[in-house]
């Protein structure tokens, strides 16, 4: 499956930056869009009929509209600027949406574990070469806090 990938991608077997397309597997593919890390790409259309002939005017074509001035700058903060954006109820984040250090997310995508769903449901971390209790307890850490952020939990 075929991806643009709008977030950073990093595991042990593919690294890609945001607005790279890649190849992925189908898992990582859905596991990806789900969470609005990627977005497919179309496979090219092929056509077997000849191309429409050129658009041919008679008439001007209509003017562009002008442009909506900038607003005007002013000097208070938005109160919402530093907050989290807004997710989907059911939004279930990436690996790399959990703040986590990259190498812990390579760890975890090397498992194929990518998603904060199939993390917690995932019997023991420390089972993970790599892992131990201090890891696994930042991981427990970094998604509590991702939920306190975007749940409220």
């Amino acid at each position: 499956m075929k991806v643009k990938m709008v977030t950073r991608l990093a595991g042990p077997e593919q690294n890609a930056a945001p607005g790279q397309v890649i190849e992925v597997s189908n898992k990582l593919g859905k596991a990806l869009l789900a969470a609005k890390s990627a977005v497919p790409v179309a496979a090219p259309i092929e056509t077997t009929s000849a191309p429409p002939p050129p658009e041919t005017r008679t008439e001007a074509p209509e003017p562009e509209p002008e442009p909506d001035p900038p607003a005007a700058e002013t000097s208070e903060p938005d109160p919402d600027e530093d907050a989290a954006p807004e997710l989907p109820a059911n939004h279930d984040p990436t690996v790399d949406e959990l703040g986590l250090e990259a190498k812990v997310a390579e760890l975890l995508m090397g498992k194929e574990l990518y998603l904060l769903s199939e993390v917690e449901a995932f019997a023991d971390l420390t089972a993970i070469n790599g892992i131990g209790d201090a890891t696994a307890a930042t991981i427990t850490t970094a998604i509590a806090d991702w939920k306190t952020v975007h749940r409220g939990q």
